[in-house]
């Protein structure tokens, strides 16, 4: 296997910078499109008779990153799945047996697709983002955030984040309900774009790659303020933090150590902020001693002071009661 990926590499890197062109992948894409539609010219009247099968495999869609429940259905059967290795699907009723996915765009199958949001008044505007951000090995590589105007019809890659070193791995997308302003967690930031995605502006992170500058995770609280946490594997322990408006400078670091969130101990951090209460926030650590869970810990105060929770404990017996199997470096969401 590692000989097959080996000379997998050789094949399609770029001898230049000695790594795989991602980002060039969309032009690819484009020349194809006109390729095929060149092609379509002068076919043999039997060849377009054909009729294809599909024989399967059927159950492939990647490492699912992200499922969004589509606002333009009202009976909310409408569902998109993104896969980090599979692309954008769709289904139009979930609550059958055996619900029927189709690609959105069969290109889309060499993209990983990881973040999903829709916008919540105007429904058909929906975002994605792209790039595996966890540093495992067989982490693909983004290019950027893709938009549609469609409803998901369509999607067109947003030019200022395509080819783009601090958009090549986006974990977590939401989009601010009050103001329509879209924020996206990266490895190399949490910026905000107030502008459809024509301008994107870094809220929180430093520049240059610190600890602070992987944004594993962003929410938003039951107010509208805009919670995010940092921290990853391979750059230490941070923490999560607040801004009632998402501005640059406005974010306030919530552990301290001293109010029983600590600060050290742990590296990637998944959040989860109550729809019902906007001072509940939970937030849930990787161990950087075990690489499994190391706390979930709960705030009623927007931060001020939190407790620590009781672990689940998992109902596979053969793997010690630690439900992210020491991967939660990968497996915390």
């Amino acid at each position: 296997m590692d000989l097959a990926m080996q000379h997998e590499f050789d094949l399609t890197r770029d001898p230049a910078t000695m790594s795989i062109p991602r980002e060039r992948l969309w032009n690819a894409i484009n020349y194809a499109e006109q390729l095929r539609a060149a092609s379509q010219v002068g076919k043999v009247a039997g060849a377009l008779s054909i009729n294809w099968t599909e024989r399967g495999p059927s159950n492939v869609g990647g490492r699912t990153r992200a499922i969004m429940v589509d606002l333009n259905d009202p009976t909310y059967k409408t569902l998109f799945s993104a896969g980090v290795g599979g692309g954008l699907w769709k289904t139009s009723d979930i609550t059958v047996a055996a619900p029927v996915w189709t690609p959105v765009n069969d290109l889309f199958s060499n993209i990983a697709i990881t973040a999903l949001c829709q916008h919540p008044t105007t429904r058909n505007i929906i975002y994605f983002g792209t790039g595996e951000g966890w540093f495992n090995a067989d982490a693909i590589r983004g290019d950027g955030i893709w938009k549609s105007t469609d409803g998901g019809l369509t999607f067109t890659q947003l030019a200022a984040t395509a080819g783009l070193a601090n958009f090549r791995y986006v974990n977590r997308m939401i989009i601010h309900p009050p103001t329509g302003d879209v924020y996206a967690a990266t490895n190399g930031g949490l910026f905000r774009s107030q502008n459809g995605g024509t301008t994107w502006t870094e809220v929180l992170g430093n520049g240059n790659g610190s600890t602070v500058d992987f944004i594993g995770d962003v929410d938003l609280a039951a107010d509208n303020a805009i919670i995010a946490a940092t921290g990853s594997i391979f750059s230490g322990a941070d923490g999560v933090y607040r801004s009632p408006n998402g501005n640059a400078g406005t974010f306030t670091k919530l552990n301290t150590g001293a109010n029983g969130f600590p600060t050290t101990g742990f590296e990637r951090i998944e959040i989860a902020a109550a729809p019902s209460n906007a001072a509940v926030i939970y937030a849930l650590t990787m161990s950087a001693a075990t690489y499994g869970v190391g706390g979930i810990y709960k705030t009623t105060n927007s931060g001020a002071t939190w407790t620590s929770c009781t672990l689940p404990t998992d109902a596979d017996p053969g793997i010690a009661g630690e439900f992210t199997r020491g991967q939660a470096w990968y497996d915390l969401t």
